[in-house]
Formats: structure tokens, sequence, C-alpha cells
């Protein structure tokens, strides 16, 4: 199946899911970024996104999945980032001072710029998201896929980490 096939046959999904979470995280903002409210809502999105992903994985629109799982750290940056009032994706140091944690795998994943090493990471992103180019074989998705998920896993650590 093609990912417009699968994304035509689960629009509906997406969009009440997609509805749902953004609902959730400017309730988290209006909240006042309390840290607990964002794992909170950290847990419900990275759950919702797994199982969209798994669907994706399942017909093997690989694309889809490492979008469904870049969306969850990209989302919680986010949040965050709105206690600089912004709702751009930060500078990961502006993230590692609010938590008081270093995220070197996110600050890897995220990184723009080459003197600050590898782009490998954001450029797929970009790729997939503005270009629907493929990764070609499924190694390729699965060397891809284990770093979201370990950025993914950074990032919960931390937020753990600071609720405690």
């Amino acid at each position: 199946m093609t990912i417009s096939a699968w994304w035509t046959a689960n629009q509906e999904l997406q969009l009440i899911f997609f509805i749902n979470i953004n609902e959730a995280l400017k309730n988290t903002i209006k909240k006042g970024y309390e840290v607990n409210t964002i794992y909170n809502e950290f847990v419900k999105l990275r759950n919702m996104q797994e199982r969209l992903a798994s669907n994706y994985e399942e017909k093997k629109c690989y694309e889809m999945a490492y979008l469904s799982r870049w969306y969850v750290l990209e989302k919680i940056l986010k949040v965050i980032a709105n206690l600089k009032d912004t709702d751009r994706v930060p500078q990961v140091r502006t993230i590692e001072g609010y938590l008081n944690y270093e995220l070197s795998t996110i600050k890897e994943i995220m990184n723009t710029n080459q003197k600050n090493g590898t782009r490998k990471w954001r450029k797929k992103r970009n790729d997939l998201a503005h270009g629907a180019a493929p990764f070609g074989s499924k190694v390729t998705y699965d060397e891809y896929n284990d770093k979201i998920l370990e950025g993914i896993e950074e990032l919960e650590r931390a937020l753990i980490d600071k609720c405690s």
C-alpha cells in the first residue's frame, strides 16, 4: 500500500488524533508549563504515535512510521519552547537548561548546522516530510528508527528526572 493510500484510508482517524492532542497540549501551556503535566502529555502523545507508527509499519509505510515518532520529539520540544514564547523548535540547549539534563541524542537528531556534527537525522526528516523521499530499504529505516526511539527515550528520562 502506498503512503497516499494509507493516508486516505486513515485520514479521519489521523485528523481526530491531531485535533485531540493539539488541544491537550494547548491546555498544558495554559496550565503554566508544569513539568508533570508536560510529562503526562508526552506519555499520551508517545503512546498514540507509537500505535500509529506500528500501523504504518504493518503496511510497510516506513516513512510515515518514522514521521509519527519524530512528531513526539518535535511537539514536546515545542511545548517546552513556549516557556520562551516561541512556537519554533528551540535550540536543544534551551531544553537542556529547562530540564537540567544533557540531551546528547536529541541534540544530534535535531542538529541543523553542519559545523556541529552530522545533519543526517534532521535532513532525512525534512526529505521525508517535504519531499516524500523514501528510505530505500528496511535496513536504512531500522537505523533511523532506532535513533528516533533513542531520542524519545532520552526525552522521557529527562522529563522523569525533572519531575522527581
